[in-house]
């Protein structure tokens, strides 16, 4: 049963771009619960019942929705990686992850992974590369240091592990471009991939594994661009 505060009394209705952080009441305006704000650059509207202390996508003004996110990191390289060695900027056990920030609409929310493209800041290797996309990015059982050997996934990181995107042995158009690779569902790559985030993000994350032997360079960027479909 409703108690008093749920009751909607005058809400606001706003118009903001995407950029600009959602009023709370007690910010200037007036947010009574049912406010809603339309993003007139996506085309999202948010809705709160709290005064604006959170707000929630309502679900039924957008449909599907395609989007394009970089997750953009390095590699330590200090030496050559044989097959199956993770590569991340940073030696340490407990390396960073490539992140892909509002990959959902919301936290919690879903889609599907439908194109990846990777793109290594350096020219005239082929290695073949497989991203483990995780939604979470701590892992408590696999190793996330560069040049190590890869132990992903471990039994303690399956509840937070989507799937993997393989990516084909990567070329050059020319000889002085990054050498790249583009997965789709008409190539190697096992798209689409359906995720789900975690209850409380909207993030998606990779590890990057080679999966042949290969001498990348120090400190090269590492560029991963996710096509998707958001439910």
């Amino acid at each position: 049963m409703a108690d008093g505060s749920d009751r909607i009394v005058a809400p606001t209705r706003l118009i903001m771009a995407a950029t600009t952080t959602n009023p709370s009441e007690g910010s200037g305006l007036q947010v009574p619960n049912g406010s809603t704000v339309y993003e007139d650059d996506t085309g999202d509207m948010y809705i709160t019942k709290n005064k604006g202390a959170n707000w929630k996508i309502k679900g039924d003004v957008a449909s599907a929705k395609i989007k394009t996110i970089t997750g953009s990191s390095s590699c330590a390289g200090l030496g050559a990686y044989t097959a199956n060695d993770v590569i991340s900027a940073s030696t340490a056990a407990s390396g960073t992850m490539t992140a892909f920030a509002a990959v959902a609409r919301e936290d919690g929310g879903s889609g599907y992974i439908t194109n990846a493209r990777l793109s290594l800041g350096t020219t005239l290797i082929t290695p073949r590369i497989t991203a483990l996309i995780f939604n979470a990015g701590t892992l408590f059982g696999g190793t996330t240091g560069d040049n190590t050997p890869n132990t992903s996934v471990a039994g303690t990181d399956q509840a937070t592990y989507i799937g993997p995107i393989d990516f084909g042995a990567l070329g050059n158009i020319g000889t002085g471009g990054n050498s790249e690779f583009l997965a789709t569902p008409s190539t190697v790559g096992n798209l689409p991939m359906g995720f789900v985030c975690a209850s409380d993000a909207d993030d998606l994350y990779a590890l990057l594994v080679t999966r042949d032997d290969v001498t990348i360079g120090t400190n090269v960027t590492t560029r991963v661009d996710l096509t998707v479909e958001q439910l």
